[in-house]
Parts: C-alpha cells; structure tokens; sequence
C-alpha cells in the first residue's frame, strides 16, 4: 500500500501540470455555472456581468499572445523576449485574478 503512495502523487502532480498547459492554450470559462449565469445576465447585474465577460476575453486574448510569444522566445533561445513575455504574462494574469474577484461579488 505504501508503494503505491508516491507513484500516486507524481500521477496527481503530473495531472495537475497537464490541467495547467492546457488552460496556457485554452480560454477557461469566465463561469462555470452555465444555468446560473444565464439567471444573472437577465436581472439588472446583466450588463455588468457581460461588461466583465468582455474584459475577461480582451485580458485572456493579451494573456494567448504573451504565451505565443514566450514560446517562439523559447524556440528562438532569446532570453529578452522570454523575459518580457514572462513579465506581460504576469501582468495579465494578476488582472485575470481582479477580474475574478470581482466576479464573486
């Protein structure tokens, strides 16, 4: 049983890597929650829902760019560009963070 342990972590890790790359090239939904969303875009928070949707996108198409990016600096083996997309990457992705926050309330 004790065997079994570490082989099953590196298994739960690896998942959690694979999750990971694929949301780097994959938009996640802004909610998960498809019903109630649906519920909410119809009351008078509707347009702030959408307002949020919309900024959501344009940081995600900004984030899919920098990660374009980071990848050819990493083919090309130029350590600027690597550096600056990091930094982009980082920027947007503390935005994506607000705007989550703000989706909660």
């Amino acid at each position: 049983m004790v065997l079994l342990k570490i082989p099953m972590q590196f298994v739960i890790l690896f998942i959690g890597v694979l999750v990971f790359v694929f949301y780097l090239f994959n938009q996640p939904p802004v909610f998960h929650n498809k019903v109630l969303i649906d519920q909410a875009k119809q009351t008078q928070a509707g347009a702030t829902i959408r307002s949020l949707e919309n900024k959501f996108n344009e940081v995600y198409s900004g984030k899919q760019a920098a990660v374009q990016k980071l990848v050819s600096g990493i083919h090309d083996n130029n350590r600027d560009e690597v550096n600056k997309a990091k930094k982009l990457y980082a920027n947007l992705r503390s935005e994506r963070i607000v705007l989550k926050e703000k989706q909660k309330r």
